[in-house]
C-alpha cells in the first residue's frame, strides 16, 4: 500500500481506489483492531458435519440434536449464519438429508452473522458458544467472543478448545474430531 501511494507513477485514482480497498478487507487499528476492517473482526465461520455412510450407498445424518435454523433440523451439515450451504456426496449436490438436488440447502444470514451481541440479538449473532438445539446457526464452537477491548477476544485470538455445537458439553483439544 505504501509503495503504490508514495510512487508518482500510480494515478491517484488507482490510489484512492487501493485505499478504500485496504481500508475496507485489511486495515487493522492498533492491538485491539476495534475500528479496523469487517474481515478483520468477522466472526468465525463453521460446518458441523455429521453422518454415516450406509452399506446400500445412503448417507443417514447423526447429529446428537436438532438445529433450530435449518431445514430438516436433522439434516448432515450444521453451520454457522454465513455463507450459504452447499451440501456434496461423491461429488454430486445433495440436500441435508443426502438426497440428489439441484440448489442451495440452506441460504447465508448476513444480519445475524453480523450482530453485535446485546438485547435485541442474544441468540441471533456469530459470537460466544454454539448450542444448536437453543441458538441454531449463533455462536461458534471455538467460543470466540466479540472482538473488543476488556469484554472479547483480543486480535490473534487461538482458541484452545473446541466442541461439536450439537454436543456443546463435550470439548476437544484438537479442531477435527470424529
Amino acid at each position: 500500500m505504501d509503495e503504490i501511494n508514495s510512487s508518482l507513477k500510480t494515478n491517484y485514482a488507482v490510489r484512492n481506489f487501493a485505499g478504500d480497498v485496504y481500508s475496507m478487507f485489511f486495515k487493522n487499528s492498533g492491538d485491539t483492531n476495534t475500528f479496523g476492517s469487517l474481515i478483520g473482526n468477522a466472526p468465525p465461520i463453521w460446518h458441523d458435519i455429521a453422518g454415516a455412510f450406509c452399506a446400500d450407498g445412503s448417507i443417514k445424518p447423526m447429529h446428537l440434536q436438532e438445529d433450530k435454523d435449518i431445514d430438516p433440523s436433522n439434516g448432515l451439515v450444521f453451520q454457522s449464519y454465513m455463507p450459504d450451504l452447499y451440501v456434496y456426496v461423491d461429488d454430486q449436490m445433495t440436500d441435508n438429508l443426502g438426497r440428489p438436488s439441484n440448489h442451495r440447502v440452506h441460504a447465508g444470514d448476513w444480519k445475524d452473522f453480523s450482530n453485535i451481541p446485546g438485547t435485541e440479538s442474544v441468540d441471533g449473532n456469530a459470537y460466544m458458544r454454539c448450542d444448536a438445539k437453543n441458538r441454531g446457526s449463533g455462536g461458534n464452537p471455538w467460543n470466540v467472543k466479540l472482538p473488543v477491548p476488556f469484554i472479547g477476544d483480543g486480535l490473534g485470538n487461538q482458541p484452545s478448545l473446541v466442541f461439536h455445537c450439537d454436543d456443546p458439553i463435550e470439548e476437544f483439544g484438537v479442531n477435527l474430531t470424529q
